[in-house]
């Protein structure tokens, strides 16, 4: 995680009262689609309250890495560092599980300019060159700069299965609920439709995905 100097500030600070804003889903199937809506309308990354344990299944069928944030070895810096460098290169997700987000320190704690820089949290930023190019190793099989180049398919996705987190956090995410009790009471969710509570491996036929592959077969944020 490197030494307290090289560490970068957290930008997820309140500034202002934030009004949740929960997009409440009932269906798996709606999840495609509802990160979609966050990453290209919103235009910000999709922060899964997954109360049902259906998306922690759907999204280790996704292309890209699913990493576990209470776990030490997948947050070391240098595993970050690695998988993030090939999920910006290839365009596939790049999903953190936490069991519940308490703080958002359990984000910001891992923010490195040369590992995993903050930058992650806006699209736009990490994509740059100037963010990306700290992060390449040459001299441990990583590509030159001038060889490299980043893939507009990059997803970053935090997920958790409690429904609580800092409300600071919708600065840069938005927050999609799937299961439980819907959030906005005076909105309809859609009801699935008979037949939709197929199997994931039915749905995709694919194979679940090892939390170290940046590439696959699918990629939900295409």
């Amino acid at each position: 995680m490197g030494t307290a100097a090289s560490l970068q500030p957290d930008p997820l600070t309140i500034t202002d009262t934030v009004t949740p804003t929960i997009t409440f889903l009932s269906n798996i199937k709606q999840l495609p689609d509802a990160i979609d809506e966050a990453i290209y309308t919103k235009e910000k990354w999709p922060l899964v309250l997954d109360l049902d344990g259906n998306a922690s299944r759907f999204l280790k069928y996704q292309r890209g890495s699913y990493l576990l944030g209470f776990n030490p070895a997948d947050m070391e810096k240098n595993h970050l560092r690695k998988l993030l460098v090939g999920a910006i290169e290839h365009g596939s997700n790049f999903t953190i599980k936490f069991n519940a987000i308490e703080s958002t320190e359990q984000l910001t704690s891992h923010f490195n300019p040369t590992f995993f820089p903050n930058s992650i949290l806006n699209k736009m930023e990490i994509l740059d060159e100037k963010e990306w190019t700290p992060l390449l190793r040459p001299d441990e099989g990583d590509k030159q700069p001038h060889e490299y180049q980043s893939n507009d398919g990059f997803c970053l996705i935090l997920l958790t299965e409690s429904n609580d987190f800092p409300p600071e956090m919708q600065e840069f995410f938005q927050v999609i609920q799937l299961g439980g009790t819907n959030p906005n009471p005076n909105s309809a969710a859609t009801k699935p439709a008979a037949g939709e509570e197929d199997s994931l491996e039915a749905m995709f036929g694919a194979a679940e995905v090892s939390n170290q592959n940046p590439t696959g077969t699918a990629n939900t944020c295409d």
